[in-house]
């Protein structure tokens, strides 16, 4: 079975949410296992409460050596690595908790098995990530000393699998601490970035990091270090890099660079996020029918990271340029697919 691994510093404040969404995967025999990096509020004796396998680890900056060491104290090779302000979003059904049960049983020993990780961005919206969560300790280990990430330990390429499991981070919903977590992970990304400047998953994070900061001068500068190494347009991160490279422009006041973004149109359009992107890119730019095909686009796609560019952030922009033109009936028609959108609904009330 699986031994569940956090690793934790005064997440008094979060922790309990977390320890007690694993409830149903402990009561199928799983265990929990807490190394703490230095707490200096409660969350040693809140964790003391849901475990009796509690370690102390003197911290380096080292993320990595952090995971791995809680691993190590693992009875279990199975191991789920899981943050304090995340927790596990269970489905209401008994039959459905088996199932994602067997399903964790069956994951081959070669294979990490991947979480949707469910969050907000700054503007509240949901934002979907898939994490390599679950794996084989005598198989993989994490490298890296922020945004640590697994590799197997033969040197071979991993093996993933989307599992039914899904996670709710709720880290960055406060602003004053996202900022706090980007400005820590700064510090750390630019140590590693010292050691290998031409790590691209690295140089995305520091210009992630600089995003949260609104520093987009400097995030710019990462993400066109990034661009030019040879990357692979497979990996959902840099799907990411390249929206928010769009998005960091558009925040710059320079949109007309962004639909330079046109010439990789083809590999990255697959996921609505991009087709989005070009459609704000083109409304700042004034090509108001090229936002219109783009935003109509967007909600043919499923595919998505962001909530909303698929669907009710598209329609809105739609029902923005529709009413700006005059066109107030084909402006209603967009804003009543927004639904419970608020901003859809306020324009919807002025209209009448």
């Amino acid at each position: 079975m699986l031994s569940i691994c956090l690793i934790a510093k005064n997440e008094e404040n979060c922790i309990v949410n977390c320890l007690q969404s694993l409830k149903p995967l402990c009561e199928a025999g799983a265990e929990i296992v807490v190394v703490d990096t230095g707490s200096t509020d409660r969350t040693k004796q809140i964790a003391s409460q849901y475990t009796d396998k509690l370690y102390d680890f003197t911290w380096i900056d080292d993320f990595a050596a952090a995971r791995n060491f809680a691993a190590s104290k693992a009875t279990n090779d199975w191991i789920m690595a899981i943050d304090c302000d995340e927790s596990v979003l269970w489905p209401k059904s008994s039959s459905e908790v088996s199932a994602l049960v067997s399903e964790l049983n069956a994951l081959p020993i070669d294979t990490a098995g991947m979480l949707t990780n469910i969050s907000k961005n700054a503007q509240g919206s949901n934002v979907s990530d898939h994490l390599a969560r679950i794996y084989d300790k005598t198989v993989y280990q994490y490298k890296g000393v922020i945004h640590e990430q697994l590799f197997m330990r033969n040197g071979g390429a991993p093996h993933y699998k989307l599992l039914s499991l899904t996670l709710r981070h709720d880290g960055y919903e406060d602003p004053a601490r996202m900022q706090e977590k980007a400005a820590r992970n700064l510090t750390l990304l630019l140590k590693e970035y010292d050691r290998n400047p031409n790590d691209d998953y690295t140089l995305f994070q520091i210009a992630q990091s600089y995003r949260a900061l609104t520093d987009y001068g400097q995030a710019l500068i990462y993400f066109e270090k990034a661009l030019a190494l040879d990357i692979n347009p497979e990996l959902d991160y840099v799907k990411t890099l390249v929206e928010s490279y769009g998005y960091t422009l558009i925040d710059l006041g320079r949109a007309d660079e962004a639909l330079s973004l046109y010439g990789v149109y083809d590999t990255f359009s697959t996921r609505a996020d991009f087709v989005f992107m070009l459609g704000i890119a083109n409304m700042k730019s004034g090509n108001i029918t090229k936002a219109i095909e783009e935003f109509k686009k967007a909600v043919t796609i499923s595919g998505h990271c962001i909530e909303g560019t698929n669907s009710y952030l598209a329609y809105y922009n739609l029902g923005v340029i529709y009413e700006c033109m005059g066109d107030t009936k084909t402006a209603r028609e967009n804003y009543l697919k927004c639904a419970d959108y608020t901003p859809a609904k306020i324009r919807l009330t002025a209209l009448s």
